[in-house]
């Protein structure tokens, strides 16, 4: 059984009524050059805390950020109640969380929420890029690399 299909380690984080969110994805991929789609477990408060309009940082991991995707990916510690981001360095851009470091630094603005008629267990968020940074001299962290 294929364990996961490769690919790159991403994380949604947001500030929200005085409360800091986040997670990694289980999947993200541009749609455009501006949207991006992304599947969030239904087991995820960051996810489910989500509206339309809501603006949100989106980081693509660095390959030595390992650490911190296995920090904010804990699933035994969920937000709110677990601090995820507590000793990562990040920045917070009105509400828009975005860590330092990461391959890729994104504010983005969810456009909308849905789920797949028949798969309950996954949400499908559709963000669009209001502004992002990338940087081109550093690897990005992929699942492969977390085993």
């Amino acid at each position: 059984m294929i364990r996961a299909i490769d690919h790159s380690v991403n994380i949604v984080a947001y500030e929200k009524n005085n409360k800091k969110y986040a997670m990694c994805v289980a999947w993200a991929t541009h749609i455009s050059p501006e949207i991006i789609i992304c599947v969030m477990g239904p087991q995820s408060v960051t996810g489910r805390m989500l509206e339309k309009n809501d603006i949100v940082g989106f980081s693509n991991l660095s390959i030595n950020q390992k650490a911190i995707a296995q920090k904010i990916g804990d699933v035994k510690a969920h937000s709110p109640e677990a601090n995820k981001l507590d000793g990562v360095d990040y920045v917070n851009e009105n509400g828009a969380i975005t860590i330092n470091g990461a391959r890729t630094q994104a504010v983005c603005k969810v456009l909308d929420k849905t789920r797949i008629p028949g798969i309950q267990s996954e949400n499908i968020t559709c963000l669009q890029i209001i502004k992002a940074s990338v940087n081109e001299n550093v690897k990005a962290l992929h699942i492969a690399d977390m085993h």
